[in-house]
């Protein structure tokens, strides 16, 4: 008899796995780990040629000024790829951008401040944007 229940419980697991899997293949958008923003979209679309224009901005445009990496081009990690294209990709309805407002919370040595700097550079440089205005914060 426990036999017939495991076997109940991994067909339905594989089920499970196979659906989940299915979802992960609709997606066109990387995941920020912990954080499915297609989940609470609403009405905001995921436009994959601008996300990849910013993402593709870090690498092309930006070179590391200080330390072993100086004078290589920034080349983004992985979690930093996935954040800066769900930063710039989802666009409203109306073509603005659905996400306004950025909070980082990283340990120190992660690139904040390099990766911030180079956010501010992509808002100020290529954003389109006349009079456009980039603000950056930090505490303690």
């Amino acid at each position: 008899m426990p036999s017939v229940k495991k076997g109940a419980r991994r067909r339905a697991g594989v089920k499970k796995k196979q659906g989940r899997n299915k979802r992960r293949a609709a997606r066109d958008y990387p995941l920020v780990n912990g954080y499915d923003p297609g989940l609470d979209a609403g009405d905001c679309h995921y436009e994959k040629a601008i996300a990849q224009r910013a993402v593709d901005f870090f690498p092309e445009c930006l070179t590391h000024v200080k330390g072993v990496k100086a004078g290589q081009p920034f080349v983004l990690k992985k979690w930093q790829r996935a954040v800066i294209a769900n930063l710039f990709g989802w666009i409203r309805p109306d073509g603005t951008r659905r996400f306004r407002k950025v909070l980082f919370f990283l340990a120190r040595k992660n690139g904040k401040t390099t990766l911030a700097a180079g956010i501010g550079l992509f808002l100020l440089f290529c954003d389109g944007e006349i009079g456009g205005e980039v603000y950056a914060a930090a505490g303690d």
